[in-house]
């Protein structure tokens, strides 16, 4: 009995693991354009090797990667802390919302 539980526990945690990695899918391929009032957008490209890459205003390119923490996706910008926030998962390119201030649109493909 001990076993079919730790097998059901495991079975369990990757289910979750698979969960919270599907929620990012519809980002793999595709440009984040986080837009804050009177700022330039960024461009945001997240890859399913949990790598990510954001273009700011004048070219310069942030690397680095992310994970999913309880429900928030943590970027850590190579040689930084990482920072986290609520993730918007399940979206889709065309999808558009705000995240406080900001506006936030899914596109589709890699944009530069």
């Amino acid at each position: 009995m001990q076993v079919l539980r730790i097998i059901c526990l495991s079975l369990s945690l990757s289910t979750a693991a698979l969960a919270a990695e599907d929620a990012m899918s519809g980002y793999y391929e595709n440009t984040l354009l986080i837009s804050a009032p009177g700022e330039a957008p960024v461009r945001w490209h997240y890859f399913p090797d949990h790598s990510y890459t954001a273009i700011k205003d004048g070219g310069a390119i942030e690397t680095g990667t992310w994970l999913i923490v309880r429900g928030q996706i943590c970027e850590g910008p190579e040689g930084k802390e990482p920072a986290c926030h609520n993730l918007a998962g399940n979206k889709k390119p065309g999808d558009v919302w705000s995240d406080g201030p900001m506006r936030v649109e899914l596109k589709e493909g890699q944009q530069q």
